[in-house]
This record gives C-alpha cells, structure tokens and sequence, in this order.
C-alpha cells in the first residue's frame, strides 16, 4: 500500500515533471525563437550602424570636399574683391582725368575762340596794312629774320618792327652804356616815360633777341638768342616810340645810322662796373676761358684780383673803351649813375632824370619812382649793388691801371663834371 502510493506518488510527479519539462521547451522555445529575433535585429541594426557610418563617411568627404570649395570660392571672392576696388579706383582717376580733360578743352576752346577773333583782327588790319609795304624789301627782311628764328610784326603804316604794341611816343631812343652802368635800370625809366622796349640787345654784329622767356631761361639761353644781322639790317626794326638798349661803339657807320635817334651815354664810376661785372660773369659763368678758376676763389679782393688777370677783364675794357668815346658827340646825352640813383643827393638825381626827360621828348612826364624802379628783378640784376671799395685791394688796383682803367674812370669823371671819391689811401689792405 505504501508502495503504490509511493509509486503513485512518482508516476504523478513524473506527469508534473513532464509537463514542467514541456512548458520549459515551450519556454526555450520562445527563448531561441526571441533570440533568434535578437540576432536578427542586431544584424540589422548593425546593417544600419554600417550604411550609417557610410552615410557618414561620405557626408564627411562631401562637407570636406564643400569646405574646399568653400575656401576657394573665399579667396577667389577675395581677388574678386580686390579687383573690384581696383576697378573702382581706375574708374575714379578716370571720372578725375576725364574732369581735367574737359576742363582743359574747355580752356583750349576758349582760346581757340579768342585766337580766330585775333585772327580775325589781323586779317581786318592786314586789308589796310599790306597795301602800304614795300612788298620786295619787306618780304625779304622778314625771309631773313624768319630763317633766323626772329619773328617780326606789320605796324599799321606798314612798317616792319620788333614790338607790336601801339606807340605812346614819337622818338626812338638808345642807351650807349658801360656794361654795368645801369643799362637796365636806365630801360625801366624809359618805360615809365612811356617808351615801348624794343626787346633786343643791340651790338654792330647783331642783338639779342630777349624778348621771351623769364629771366632765368633767358640767361641760361643767352648764346642760342644771339642774332648774327647787323645793325644797318635791324636798326629800322627799333620803331619811333622804342628804345634799343647797348653797349654800341662810337665808330661813324654806327653814328650815322643812329642819327635819328635820342641818344644817351651811360657811365659809372669803372671801378663798380668793373666790379659788378666780375660778379656778373661768376654767378653766370660767362667766361671767355671755361678753364678760368679765378670764379672759385673766395668772394672779395682775391676773386678780383684773379678776375682782373683774366681774359674776361679784358673783354671788359674792349666794350667800355669804345663806347666811352660817345662822350665827345654834342647830340649825345652824358648821364651818371650815381647822379640817378641819388649818391649826389636827392637834386642831381631829379635834375638828371628831368635831363633824360626832356633829351628823349618826355618833358612832360611826372616824377620817377626811384626805389620802384630800383627794385625790379631786371635781366642782370645781381640782388645787390657793388661798390668797388669791397673788392679793391693794391694787386687789384695795379691790374686795373695796367688795363688802362684809370685814365677811363678819369675821363668818366671828367664827363660828369664830377671828382674822383676814392684814393689810394682808401684802399682796403691785402687780404
């Protein structure tokens, strides 16, 4: 009994075992078809892991790819950039020279304007004119200065001249001066009488023509502007109402062919022309030897004395001596420039320039401005005046005595009814 139910015990046991047995093989079951879904789905998520890592691999070497082209559409959008402000400023020199080009035609027109009414006037004035000259002789004269680069003009009576201005005065007047006299100041004083420059620098072989330029282009140019016509050939070209300015020679031709004019000698104590024109040819360089080394020596009494052993001292007295014999013509005007410019006192200074006045057909003429006149910047003036008791020393004083100077200054002084004012004790000593 006890083992039956024992046995029954076992067999209902085992029915319990076995259905536990087949509930845990339904539960492995599950278990292995679960994990078979597991394995599936990491498969596919690590298919997605793998296509994702491709994805973004390839978005990586896209984003990559696009930064470079990022980086060289920048720097080209630089170049582009810098292009641009270059453009712009070609654009805004063009707007700025285009400006200028308008404006510099717009002057150019207005001068066009106002030659063709020149034109215009000189065609008028050239229907009276020309009738009235001598066609041979004055096509000729103008054949000759114009090969000569020296233009002339047609005066309304026909008359060839330098100048075209219209004349204020009758007489034509020449000043025969010393070089360094005053030439220059004596043409300024004509001017304010109302005397018209003839712009040339007259001498037998020819002139200068000075008539353009600046006082600095004129005297670097001063060999280019030497005219080699004589004087028989331009004297006519001196018109009444001009005054020619020289150091002309008193020789009978040269006399003769100035008879028409007023004439007036220009002098001056020689020392100071000898002087100012040592000064003149070193700050100019006019030297008749380019060797000469006597313009490097220190300013004052050496320097002279170099320039008083030179050929360009010599060159001095060859245009001073002759010209100095205008003071025996009676129809010739002596005047002194100490007298002008006041040494003497303020009543030789009037009287002179009263003389001068009344000699060229100006008596009427008002007072002179002297310290205007004084003033102007003229071809050769040095800046300041020379006064021989600077520069003079006994080497000096012997060299100029041995050029014949002193019996020059002398006659000068004679001249002008005046004395010497210097002696040989004034000298200054050797230096």
């Amino acid at each position: 009994m006890a083992v039956a139910q024992r046995v029954a015990e076992l067999e209902s046991h085992q029915l319990v075992l076995e259905g536990e047995r087949e509930r845990l093989a339904a539960m492995l079951a599950q278990s292995q078809e679960a994990l078979d879904e597991a394995y599936a789905e990491t498969r596919r998520l690590n298919d997605l892991w793998v296509a994702a890592g491709e994805q973004a691999n390839a978005a990586l070497l896209e984003s990559a790819a696009a930064a470079q082209r990022a980086s060289e559409m920048e720097n080209r959008l630089l170049v582009r950039t810098g292009e641009r402000d270059a453009l712009q400023d070609m654009l805004a020199q063009a707007r700025s020279l285009t400006e200028e080009v308008l404006t510099e035609a717009s002057r150019m027109n207005a001068r066009i304007i106002e030659v063709e009414a020149e034109l215009g006037r000189l065609r008028a004035e050239s229907e009276v004119v020309l009738p009235h000259i001598d066609g041979a002789g004055a096509l000729s004269l103008m054949r000759r200065f114009s090969a000569a680069g020296v233009p002339l003009f047609i005066l309304r009576d026909g008359a060839l001249a330098f100048r075209h201005e219209q004349r204020r005065r009758e007489s034509r007047v020449v000043i025969l001066s010393v070089p360094k006299s005053g030439t220059y100041m004596y043409g300024e004083i004509l001017k304010e009488f109302g005397f018209i420059d003839s712009g040339v620098h007259g001498a037998q072989w020819g002139f200068a023509d000075l008539r353009w330029g600046q006082k600095a282009e004129i005297l670097s140019s001063l060999q280019r502007r030497n005219v080699p016509i004589s004087l028989q050939h331009y004297i006519d070209l001196v018109r009444p109402g001009d005054f020619l300015l020289s150091h002309l020679p008193f020789e009978e031709e040269t006399s003769s062919l100035l008879q028409p004019f007023r004439r007036i000698l220009a002098i001056r104590d020689l020392r100071d022309c000898f002087v100012s024109y040592m000064r003149y040819a070193a700050k100019y360089r006019f030297l008749a030897d380019e060797a000469a080394t006597w313009p490097g020596l220190p300013e004052g009494p050496e320097r002279m004395a170099g320039f008083a052993e030179s050929l360009e001292a010599t060159q001095f007295f060859k245009l001073s001596t002759p010209v100095l014999s205008w003071r025996t013509d009676p129809d010739v005007l002596v005047l002194l420039y100490e007298d002008i410019v006041g040494d003497n006192g303020p009543e030789a200074s009037d009287a002179a320039i009263k003389r001068l006045g009344r000699h060229v057909g100006a008596s009427e003429a008002g007072q002179v401005d002297l310290s205007v006149i004084l003033g102007r910047d003229t071809i050769t003036a040095s800046g300041r005046r020379s006064r021989w008791q600077d520069y003079w020393n006994q080497t000096v004083d012997d060299a100029f005595g041995k050029l014949g100077g002193h019996a020059l200054n002398e006659a000068i002084l004679a001249a002008s009814r005046l004395r010497p004012t210097g002696t040989q004790e004034e000298l200054p000593p050797d230096r």
